[in-house]
Formats: C-alpha cells, sequence, structure tokens
C-alpha cells in the first residue's frame, strides 16, 4: 500500500513521512491547515484498518492484544491532543457501523459456512461448530483493531 497516492500534495508529503514513520511527521501535521490535519487524520485509519485488518497484517502480543503501529499511536496522539480524539472517536463509531452491517449479512446469508464437529483447545472434547462461532472467526479482527482503538480512546 506504499504506493498510495492521496489527492492534496500537502496531505501527500505528510503521508510519505507517515510511511517511514518519520519523527517529523507531527511537525509536518502541524504545517496542515487545521481542516486538513483532520482529513489527514481519517485517511490514516481508513489507510491504517485496510493494512491492518483487510490485509491480514494485524500483529499480536503476548496477551492476543492487538499492537498498534508506532506511527499510528504517534497520529491517535495527535488527534488526542489537538482534537480531543474526536476523529477517532468517529472512525470507532463509523467501524461499529459497518461491522453490525457485516455481522447481519453473514448471519443472513452464511454461504461459507459449513458447520460440524470442531476440536478446541480449550475443551476436552469436539464441539459442534455453530454459525455464531463461524460470523465470530469471520470479524474477529475487526473487533480486535476496534478493540485495540478504544483502548487508546
Amino acid at each position: 500500500m506504499k504506493n498510495k497516492i492521496l489527492l492534496d500534495e500537502d496531505i501527500q508529503e505528510v503521508f510519505n513521512y507517515y510511511l517511514e514513520n518519520d519523527n517529523y511527521v507531527k511537525d509536518a501535521l502541524d504545517g496542515l491547515k487545521k481542516h486538513k490535519r483532520r482529513t489527514f487524520i481519517s485517511n490514516i485509519l481508513s489507510y491504517e484498518y485496510k493494512n491492518l485488518v483487510e490485509n491480514n497484517n494485524l500483529k499480536f502480543d503476548e496477551k492476543d492484544k492487538v499492537v498498534l503501529p508506532s506511527n499510528l499511536i504517534t497520529i491517535l496522539d495527535y488527534d488526542k491532543k489537538n482534537f480531543n480524539g474526536t476523529i477517532l472517536r468517529n472512525f470507532i463509531n463509523d467501524l461499529e457501523f459497518e461491522l453490525e452491517h457485516i455481522e447481519m449479512e453473514l448471519y443472513d446469508n452464511p454461504a461459507d459456512f459449513e458447520g460440524g464437529d470442531y476440536y478446541s483447545e480449550d475443551s476436552e472434547c469436539d464441539e459442534d461448530y455453530t454459525v455464531e462461532d463461524w460470523v465470530e472467526d469471520q470479524v474477529k479482527d475487526i473487533k480486535d483493531f476496534i478493540d485495540a482503538l478504544k483502548t487508546f480512546k
């Protein structure tokens, strides 16, 4: 996703610093007008959702919690300090709304669900693999990402 081109030249320059995990990204953000900073932060959240969740690049710690990239944490800190975390809150709300629709679609049309038995390492016996289990497996990464963002908030 490093080839992503944003519409605005100024925002593109800040995005390049972001991709390089450059310490200058905060100063570059400060150089943008307020509405462009908001746009940039929103774009970064969308970019990282695609990069981490949709492209299966989530990293987890030993407690199975999502580890957010350091450059994303820098941007989230910036949002918290300069916009009271409003951009992150709105993004989480939008993502939760989207998650509800994804879950409803999966429940309404479980075309890929095959059911049957599966072995759970947490138990000593085979259990039935239900539609609920299948839906949960399908949306687990989205929920983990949301939880990581909420923890940061």
